[in-house]
């Protein structure tokens, strides 16, 4: 490690491609090492040789990150307390601008900044290791597992490029800043305030065309793919049930109530006692941004509830087109979390009334 690197409590700051280099061992195993297993104990079938072959991709994992664990670059550690959310703002705020947040503690920044690059490496290693198995050995457990895997690395690689940027700008000396306008997630933060909460009737009637594309779309699909008995009816299953998610959140994307971005400076420790107290003494948060952030978080209580009713619909009609398939675990478990946000929406509707109502900042109001 360069001597003249920066130091956080007299640790080096790795570079980042000294974070990457470091990776490569681990993401290595994983990307050779699932093919391998696969090539050694599966059939052309993809039917395993041994009862015991199954337990090998579940210490494989587990040896790749010992290794990592071993190889990794030095760096800080993130302490336990640290709250993420505002965190994670500062590391792409850094990423925009090529300035390091003075607010930010750097020995925690620096430690995020390197697990996200390391997360996305890693995931993505593993989605290709499972691609090459699932070429090897035509088992649509590995295709699932692949596209699992790969969704994960593209939204990991989003923060891993806020993390490389934050790296590259703690290691650099009079690294230039852009100019010319304002940067792209300061305008973002600006929509905090500009782009209004939306009332609770507006986010009940957005969230009903998602609610029925899964009521109506999860029972057709389990009737294509499952038979009386539970069993499968096609190996193409995996492809009618990915649709349906894709087709879920295309509708959620496109229905959903237009509302402010949740800005991530207001981390947790200031929205929740804040909600609480407004729920409590009958008064909205004074700070806007405060205001606003429990308005969206309100916001999705309403549309996780909707959803969640919309789930144990479509999970009972699915058990009338298979009832040989065991659905019970499924529902009890939908049904007790969709229990538990219900008790929630009350005071989430409330809020969202009085935002809305309210002449001025602090109007009291009923949960």
């Amino acid at each position: 490690m360069d001597q003249s690197a920066p130091r956080t409590d007299e640790v080096p700051v790795p570079r980042a491609g000294q974070v990457l280099v470091r990776t490569l061992p681990a993401a290595l195993m994983l990307a050779i090492g699932l093919p391998g297993l696969a090539l050694w104990g599966l059939d052309e079938n993809g039917n395993a040789g041994s009862g015991w072959f199954l337990f090998l991709p579940g210490l494989l994992v587990p040896a790749a990150l010992l290794l990592h664990r071993l190889t990794r670059a030095p760096r800080p550690d993130l302490p336990p307390a640290t709250e993420r959310a505002p965190l994670t703002w500062d590391l792409a705020i850094a990423a925009e601008t090529g300035r390091l947040p003075p607010r930010s503690s750097a020995q925690a920044a620096t430690a995020l900044a390197c697990r996200q690059v390391e997360m996305t490496v890693l995931v993505g290693a593993a989605a290709l290791g499972a691609t090459i198995t699932w070429a090897a050995r035509a088992v649509w457990l590995w295709l699932v597992l692949a596209t699992l895997c790969a969704a994960t690395t593209l939204v990991a690689g989003r923060r891993a490029r806020h993390g490389w940027a934050y790296l590259q700008a703690a290691n650099s000396t009079g690294r230039p800043t852009p100019s010319g306008g304002i940067s792209v997630m300061l305008r973002a933060a600006r929509q905090t305030t500009e782009v209004p909460v939306p009332t609770a009737g507006q986010v009940l009637v957005r969230a009903l065309p998602e609610a029925a594309v899964m009521i109506v779309g999860l029972p057709l699909v389990v009737r294509f793919v499952l038979d009386e008995n539970g069993d499968t009816s096609t190996p193409w299953w995996p492809v009618p049930l990915l649709a349906l998610v894709g087709l879920v959140m295309l509708v959620d994307r496109c229905a959903q109530a237009p509302r402010p971005r949740f800005d991530q400076r207001v981390g947790e420790a200031q929205w929740k006692p804040a909600f609480a107290a407004a729920v409590k003494t009958g008064t909205l948060p004074e700070h806007p941004e405060v205001r606003t952030a429990v308005g969206v978080v309100a916001c999705r209580t309403i549309e996780g509830v909707v959803v969640g009713i919309a789930m144990v619909v479509s999970v009972a009609l699915s058990a009338l087109a298979a009832p040989g398939f065991p659905w019970l675990g499924a529902l009890g478990v939908l049904s007790i979390l969709t229990g538990i946000n219900a008790f929630r929406v009350r005071r989430s509707w409330a809020y969202l009334r009085a935002l809305h109502t309210a002449e001025r900042t602090g109007r009291r109001f009923e949960a």
